[in-house]
């Protein structure tokens, strides 16, 4: 009876299990776990494998929102929120259908959770304004080079572009998804997490439902 939360890449391998430390404080919730590039095509099989394997696993899919264009014209096609988690559930439920039964597939396929990062993780980074402020060594105003509410930066400017020329700019350095995000990310308070969740609502339902599963399993222990 295990939680595997699986996502594109390292950045959120590294940042998460600091970010949700207190969810990650229990044994059920395996380490973020990156499909790279490929995870649209891999999600199916894998999460198909886990649910069936322990018939009471969940499996919450988190890719990046912001489609790659290499995947224009072909099945993984998708341009918004609500169209890349169907793709996600049609690609899971697909490969649980060849594997077993139609009822056995249609009860996992409950198991499966997607919450993708909108528009990718770098998102959580702008929600920490103050803590971004102090890591890039000044008392610039980084709010206003994106939107009030960062999940609605849009496919030309996403979260990790305006780090990249926030880093530029104040800096002087090139922004480093693996070393800077989860510097700082380090130890966000859970007053600093609710925050998070208020500016970014996709990610506030990602964290409420992985909880939600994870009290759900601490009351059937």
């Amino acid at each position: 009876m295990s939680i595997y939360v699986y996502v594109e890449g390292d950045t959120e391998v590294l940042s998460l299990p600091s970010l949700l430390s207190g969810c990650y404080a229990s044994r059920r919730l395996k380490k973020p776990i990156a499909l790279g590039a490929r995870f649209l095509m891999e999600i199916g099989r894998t999460a198909a494998e886990v649910l069936l394997r322990d018939a009471r696993a969940h499996v919450f899919a988190c890719p990046d929102l912001a489609p790659n264009r290499s995947f224009l014209g072909h099945r993984w096609t998708y341009s918004t929120y609500e169209e890349l988690c169907e793709l996600l559930r049609r690609e899971v439920l697909k490969q649980l259908g060849t594997r077993t039964n139609p009822d056995t597939a249609a009860k996992a396929v409950q198991r499966l959770h997607p919450h993708p990062f909108r528009h990718d993780f770098e998102v959580v980074v702008l929600a920490c304004p103050d803590r971004l402020r102090r890591y890039l060594g000044g008392d610039a105003d980084v709010t206003r080079w994106y939107t009030a509410k960062p999940e609605d930066q849009n496919f030309d400017e996403y979260p990790s572009r305006v780090l990249a020329k926030l880093f530029s700019k104040f800096r002087r350095t090139r922004y480093r998804k693996t070393q800077d995000a989860p510097r700082i990310l380090a130890g966000v308070t859970e007053q600093e997490l609710s925050a998070i969740c208020r500016m970014c609502p996709r990610f506030g339902d990602f964290v409420a439902a992985l909880r939600r599963v994870l009290e759900g399993m601490a009351g059937q222990s």
